[in-house]
């Protein structure tokens, strides 16, 4: 499984200048549950991961995945 930390979805955040914060309130997610999950300490749920890529308008596989 891929590292956490590593996931697309990070550099599209920075890409787009979109904090956790601003991540969590498209998502409805709250930010310490973001920042789990980035940490690794906290799974990534399928609700989760689609609320994120819709909220992006990108796909799920990519955003939650890494570049070799």
């Amino acid at each position: 499984m891929s590292d956490p930390k590593q996931w697309n979805l990070w550099k599209v955040l920075k890409r787009r200048r979109i904090t956790i914060g601003d991540l969590a309130e498209m998502t409805s997610y709250s930010r310490v549950h973001l920042q789990r999950v980035k940490a690794g300490t906290r799974g990534a749920s399928k609700g989760l991961r689609a609320s994120i890529a819709l909220a992006l308008n990108m796909p799920v596989d990519f955003l939650f995945s890494q570049e070799d």
